[in-house]
């Protein structure tokens, strides 16, 4: 998505330099009574990196419609037999074979399996296979509410009992990872600079908890967004990756993150003040720990939140550091970024975790 933007974003600014055609881009009220379908499909070119969608199988070319009918089709006994393990995503399955997608320590692992046995396809990620890991394992507690929850622990390589270790908290709204148990804890794990082994090897001791949203709280719920700073603001922003792209449709609203994922009551003007109760930026003047802003300029979470966190931290003289990634999305795919962010993330950590 983020390589797309910036092709369409530099494409319009040459237009617009070379002074020959309009630029203008017309943005158009979805229409909410349109029919919604339950499932659409995608086709992702490789080449060009385009995603084409199609809301069913008849109107799709004939490569993703026999992909649709394969998926809607009932698994045929012999295939039921041989389910590929829970760790193992399937890609494509047909009578008596699948290729499924699986995360190792050892990296990232592409496999053909039939009955004749599995054949390996490929193998990439790789280069976390020589880190280091310590014991990693699940905590099981009952929160204040009753609810049943758990937390992903993993502890350094050379973990000591009776001896101190900084600690890295993953805080992340609505996470809840109770509906996952049994997900393995893999060095090469999905959460990109978010690596709880990597931290580990640093001598932390990682924790990830869940962190649901209490639909019962009553306009409140926990202390982390990710990349919010406003909730009024967020509540009518556009996807900003939908810029320089031709839509004559909003197709994504953050009024549905506000009210339904985040559980609030319903728009600002209806209720401000529980907006206002759980926007960071208000609550600036509170902020006492060293604050690290990091934020891709494409994210569908607008810079802008992060930027109006960061001047309100300025102006009050409170110790804080904005580093934008530029070319990134909510989710970072470049190497060097990657690096960086990690290497960030660590040197903030030993600088300020005495304070």
């Amino acid at each position: 998505m983020a390589t797309c933007t910036v092709e369409r974003a530099c494409a319009a600014w040459n237009a617009m330099q070379a002074g020959d055609v309009a630029t203008a881009s017309v943005l158009r009220v979805r229409d909410d009574t349109a029919r919604q379908t339950s499932q659409e499909w995608a086709l992702v070119s490789l080449a060009t990196f385009e995603v084409s969608y199609f809301s069913n199988s008849e109107t799709a070319p004939p490569a993703v419609a026999r992909f649709a009918d394969e998926q809607a089709a009932q698994p045929l006994a012999e295939e039921a037999s041989m389910a590929a393990p829970a760790s193992d995503r399937c890609l494509w399955q047909s009578a008596g074979q699948h290729i499924a997608v699986s995360r190792t320590n050892n990296g990232t692992i592409l496999r053909h399996r039939n009955e004749e046995g599995t054949r390996e396809l490929l193998r990439v990620n790789a280069h976390l296979g020589d880190v280091r890991f310590g014991k990693a394992f699940d905590l099981r507690y009952t929160m204040s509410s009753g609810r049943e929850a758990s937390m992903s622990c993993v502890l350094p390589p050379d973990w000591a009992a009776k001896e101190r270790h900084p600690a890295v908290m993953f805080v992340y709204p609505g996470i809840e990872r109770k509906t996952a148990v049994g997900e393995p804890h893999l060095v090469d794990g999905p959460y990109f600079i978010y690596n709880k082994h990597l931290f580990a090897a640093h001598g932390y001791v990682v924790l990830e908890p869940d962190l649901p949203f209490d639909e019962n709280a009553g306009g409140d719920f926990i202390d982390s967004l990710a990349g919010v700073a406003n909730l009024i603001a967020l509540h009518e922003q556009v996807d900003p990756r939908c810029r320089y792209k031709n839509t004559d449709q909003v197709a994504f609203r953050f009024a549905q993150m506000c009210e339904h994922s985040f559980h609030l009551p319903g728009p600002p003007w209806q209720d401000p003040a529980s907006y206002i109760r759980n926007s960071p930026s208000f609550l600036a003047e509170n902020f006492e720990a060293p604050l690290l802003l990091m934020h891709g300029d494409l994210d569908y979470i607008s810079i802008a939140q992060s930027e109006a966190m960061f001047m309100a931290l300025t102006g009050l003289k409170k110790p804080v550091e904005f580093v934008r990634y530029l070319g990134e999305d909510h989710v970072y795919v470049s190497a060097p970024n990657i690096r960086d962010a990690f290497s960030r993330i660590v040197t903030w950590r030993d600088r300020h975790g005495s304070m």
